[in-house]
């Protein structure tokens, strides 16, 4: 089993690779109907003398296998849209719309892989993050029913002031 370090400014995510080249069962909401891109289990084969063992079909794993990746050798952006400085230090770069504000950098976008995740495989209403300052869950399934957080005190309180919307462009948002 080959693994794979994913680096986002100080936090690093190493995946354990497993199974075949073949994209993951689960899909990638972000990308447009007939796309097609390398994975990640394709750009980085099991060493010489190795194989990868089958990942169980629809699993994390799997679906990070099948991520696909911008052509070799794409430029590392900043959350600035901007080239990151050292160019030579990254293996591959995930091909994910991370959005136009600067609002996924480090751990944002390890959160945002397993949220893409549990959103393709049906399992939205798994999604949920504690807030920063009182550790509570801020879960999608109260944001897809119309319901906001917001700062009161020390905490914060959901209250319903939208919509419900379950939709990809709502969890959009709610990332």
């Amino acid at each position: 089993m080959q693994q794979v370090v994913i680096k986002a400014g100080l936090i690093a995510l190493t995946v354990a690779m497993a199974g075949s080249a073949a994209r993951a069962e689960v899909g990638y909401a972000w990308r447009s109907a007939g796309a097609s891109a390398e994975t990640l289990a394709q750009r980085f084969p099991a060493p010489q003398g190795f194989r990868r063992s089958q990942p169980t079909p629809g699993s994390f794993g799997a679906w990070l296998a099948g991520l696909p990746l911008k052509p070799a050798g794409a430029s590392v952006l900043l959350h600035t849209g901007q080239p990151k400085g050292r160019q030579d230090v990254h293996a591959a770069v995930v091909d994910i719309d991370a959005g136009a504000r600067d609002l996924q950098q480090c751990a944002d976008a390890i959160m945002r892989l397993r949220a893409e995740w549990l959103f393709a495989a049906g399992r939205a209403r798994d999604i949920a993050f504690n807030d920063t300052g009182a550790a509570k869950p801020m879960s999608f399934a109260r944001w897809a029913e119309g319901e906001r957080p917001k700062p009161q005190g020390r905490g914060l309180v959901w209250s319903r002031t939208a919509a419900a919307d379950p939709s990809y462009a709502s969890f959009r948002r709610y990332m």
